[in-house]
């Protein structure tokens, strides 16, 4: 799959530096397009990961909130990362900051809870 998505990214690098000297739209949309196209690779591939993700659940008594906050953290650091490298590829640097920022601070937010459990029980052995 790596190989796969690594050659057509290079196809799609050849087509967008043809298709910036015509137009820079249509050089993004066959970036959104290239993006678009990857993440549904990735998550065909990722059904075996999250089945077996599902076995493990069983096993743990209150794993259910904890594997949803990791997907959601894991869904957060993918997207801001690929938002972030497009807007910068773009020339929106600031933005793509912004982006990233708040996706920092969105999974702060998420693990919130779990960094209070680590200190508290932290504390308990100090006293």
């Amino acid at each position: 799959m790596v190989i796969k998505i690594a050659v057509f990214g290079i196809c799609v690098s050849l087509i967008n530096s043809l298709l910036r000297r015509y137009s820079e739209h249509a050089a993004m949309f066959v970036q959104i397009a290239f993006v678009i196209l990857v993440v549904s690779f990735v998550i065909n591939e990722l059904k075996y990961f999250f089945d077996r993700l599902a076995q493990y659940v069983n096993y743990i008594e209150a794993g259910e909130e904890f594997i949803a906050d990791l997907i959601k953290g894991a869904l957060i650091c993918l997207l801001t990362d690929i938002s972030h490298n497009m807007c910068k590829e773009s020339g929106n640097v600031t933005v793509g900051e912004i982006i990233s920022f708040s996706g920092k601070a969105a999974l702060v937010y998420i693990a919130y809870p779990y960094i209070s459990s680590v200190i508290n029980v932290a504390l308990s052995f100090v006293s």
